[in-house]
């Protein structure tokens, strides 16, 4: 990735294809003819997200000084994105590749630390420590929103994104958390549908994590985790069939015959053969 300078013509052999530098015109002695060809800088850029090679050639520069600070421009850039995670090297790659399309300079160290948040970084919260002291500074919120956004914050929050530093925070962490809860809800279930008693007693006193929650914890919470992403939307609803009040949607219609049939506020799971409570709307 440190890149190399060299000349390059525009002869051509005698079939009318370009020599480059094969000419022979290029070398004297043992170095490079100074009156002869145009300086070229070659680099490899770090690889694209796809996994793409993408070799750097750019150049019809006088001297070979003017080759080597472009160069040394983009070797800089390079080496400020080092300090970051492996993916921040991609982005500063399309960033080059990007400006020297666009007949730009390719960008500095201290625009490249900017733009990746690598700076002094000691004063970058996680998203526990930013949650945290986000609650604790709402002094007027009334005590049931305060208990709704606590629970959020610690039941699903921060035990699946409190480690990640703030300004690292992507839609991939929140997708985990999500795919993380309905894993759990379908564990749940499965052991509660169990003919063992021992395995419906391993999740006794266990909830369900609804859709509903799960929207609000990522949606409704005021700390607005989706913000982050503009312009980019996590998914918030389960991808399987899941499940108001801790019931599947073909046990949810069985208890909701049964309480037509019966009149009462309560139904009966028929996987279980539980009284299922009739679900209270909170506003």
């Amino acid at each position: 990735m440190n890149g190399t300078t060299y000349k390059r013509c525009g002869c051509r052999d005698a079939a009318g294809k370009r020599l480059g530098q094969r000419c022979p015109k290029l070398r004297r002695g043992g170095g490079w003819n100074p009156n002869h060809g145009v300086w070229q800088y070659q680099i490899d850029l770090p690889a694209a997200a796809d996994g793409r090679r993408r070799p750097l050639r750019r150049g019809t520069y006088a001297s070979q000084a003017e080759a080597e600070a472009v160069l040394g421009q983009i070797r800089d850039a390079l080496a400020a994105a080092k300090d970051g995670e492996p993916a921040d090297l991609t982005t500063v790659g399309d960033l080059i590749e990007t400006a020297l399309k666009n007949k730009q300079p390719p960008p500095t160290p201290a625009q490249v630390r900017r733009l990746l948040h690598l700076g002094d970084t000691t004063e970058i919260p996680t998203v526990q420590a930013w949650l945290t002291t986000w609650l604790a500074g709402r002094k007027k919120l009334r005590t049931g929103t305060r208990r709704s956004y606590a629970g959020h914050i610690t039941n699903h929050l921060i035990p699946h994104l409190g480690a990640v530093r703030l300004d690292k925070l992507r839609v991939s962490h929140l997708d985990a958390m999500f795919d993380a809860i309905e894993e759990r809800n379908e564990l749940i279930m499965t052991m509660r549908a169990s003919r063992e008693a021992a395995n419906r007693d391993k999740v006794k006193g266990m909830r369900l994590v609804s859709p509903a929650t799960m929207h609000r914890a990522q949606r409704r919470h005021p700390a607005g985790l989706h913000r982050h992403q503009p312009g980019r939307a996590c998914r918030t609803a389960p991808r399987r069939a899941t499940q108001a009040a801790g019931v599947d949607r073909r046990t949810r219609q069985g208890v909701e015959a049964h309480r037509r049939a019966s009149g009462s506020g309560h139904g009966v799971d028929p996987g279980t053969d539980r009284r299922v409570p009739r679900p209270r709307l909170r506003r």
